[in-house]
């Protein structure tokens, strides 16, 4: 009793002081490649993080420790969007031409509510949570916008539109969708259009944007109704007032961009870029009202286990409910980043702890626990049962530069589910390990 009274006001004591220093730029990182990460989307309460990509897996993680809390079926495509409306989720993708899917599933009990062999890369649900709206397709010649209600899972209304239309956002007050044009889609005659729909009629209201050798990657509306953002393949980010559908900003910080978010309050737009050189992909927080830059983070981090500088350019967004973490999904891993809305708040540290993995997991004897540091740092790594109590301390002592393994015997402790804790300059990472005799 004694001792966990400690361990709480220890832990207590931690995050008083953290909260007083400037937060790192990384909270953790999962590294999974070859399976690229499509889409990441957090839960209303913030509590988790969905994702889907590739390998067809949706997955759900614990913000806070990056943890696996549970893996949803195979969908039998490759998931491109997610959708969350209080406790439904869409998961949308394409496998090949002619195999497209969207299935939804209630988060509280995992059951399958409604399944159609129709998708694409968007999927998106009313405000009020009466309609889910996707981009369909049955092959090469039919794309275009379906509604369904989400009380009999009927469809309401659906418009076909050219090859290509697979990116789409419905506005916060369900007046406006914004509709991606891709058409033929290769180097020699690509055209891209952004259009914008009445909802829910789906009659034509206006054309924002049309060029060739253009690519629209993504389309999102602000949360408070202000401005619709666009992801371009060149020519700099779009951003567009909705009271008039002028052009607001032109965000031109490289190329190659995939993805863009607006944050909650609608000061700050976060979008990734590739840059090239060694800088390679970025993400930023540009200040909305200055057009300005306020911080980047250089997302490079997985190339370490390669001894090598390589970027991942970002291809999905999402900023949590209260604004305090940016998740990031690109080809090879999924980053929960700190947000830096404040210039004054960014911290001069880079990220310490790099792909924490423990290998075997489960373990009936020795569990090695892998990491890799940027720099020569004082390292802690303890164990804890389910309970929070301390099992073993198994290494405190400075590390160099590098990939390191660290084993732990688990040949003296019961069978069941265990945390590793690795600590380095103020930054934590929690890793689950299970023993299994």
């Amino acid at each position: 009793m004694f001792k966990n009274l400690l361990l709480v006001l220890a832990l207590l004591f931690v995050l008083i002081s953290a909260s007083k220093a400037d937060l790192p730029d990384t909270v953790w990182c999962k590294y999974t490649y070859p399976t690229q990460i499509n889409a990441v989307k957090f839960t209303p309460d913030g509590k988790y993080l969905l994702t889907g990509g590739s390998d067809g897996i949706p997955r759900l993680w614990d913000v806070a420790t990056g943890a696996l809390v549970k893996q949803y079926p195979y969908q039998n495509f490759i998931i491109f969007d997610i959708a969350i409306n209080e406790n439904i989720i869409a998961f949308t993708g394409v496998l090949d031409i002619g195999k497209r899917g969207t299935n939804v599933y209630n988060l509280l009990n995992d059951s399958l509510m409604f399944s159609i062999n129709e998708g694409s890369a968007s999927v998106k649900f009313s405000n009020d949570g009466n309609f889910m709206i996707s981009c369909h397709g049955s092959g090469v010649d039919i794309d275009g916008i379906t509604i369904f209600d989400t009380k009999f899972w009927k469809k309401i209304k659906t418009i076909n539109l050219a090859p290509g239309s697979d990116r789409l956002d419905l506005s916060p007050d369900n007046k406006y969708i914004a509709v991606a044009k891709n058409w033929n889609m290769n180097i020699k005659d690509s055209i891209a259009s952004v259009l914008i729909y009445n909802f829910p009629d789906l009659t034509y209201f206006k054309t924002l944007i049309t060029r060739s050798y253009l690519s629209i990657n993504q389309l999102v509306f602000s949360d408070v109704n202000q401005n619709l953002a666009c992801a371009l393949g060149s020519d700099g980010d779009k951003i567009w007032n909705t009271s008039d559908w002028g052009l607001f900003r032109n965000i031109n910080l490289g190329s190659d961009s995939r993805a863009i978010a607006f944050s909650p309050d609608n000061k700050f737009v976060v979008a990734g870029f590739t840059i090239g050189g060694k800088d390679w992909d970025r993400l930023f927080i540009i200040d909305l009202l200055t057009n300005k830059t306020t911080f980047s983070y250089l997302l490079n981090w997985f190339s370490y286990l390669f001894g090598q500088v390589a970027g991942d350019t970002p291809l999905s967004i999402s900023i949590s409910p209260n604004s305090k973490f940016i998740a990031v999904s690109g080809g090879v891993g999924i980053y929960m980043l700190n947000a830096k809305w404040n210039p004054a708040s960014v911290a001069n540290n880079l990220i310490q702890i790099i792909n924490p993995i423990i290998f075997p997991n489960p373990t009936n004897g020795t569990a090695n626990i892998q990491f890799s540091l940027l720099k020569p740092e004082l390292i802690n790594i303890k164990i804890y049962d389910s309970a929070s109590n301390l099992v073993s301390s198994v290494f405190n002592g400075q590390l160099q530069q590098g990939m390191q393994n660290i084993p732990w015997n688990a040949l003296s402790v019961a069978s069941g589910v265990y945390y590793a804790r690795i600590t380095a300059a103020g930054q934590v990472s929690t890793i689950q390990i299970i023993v299994n005799k």
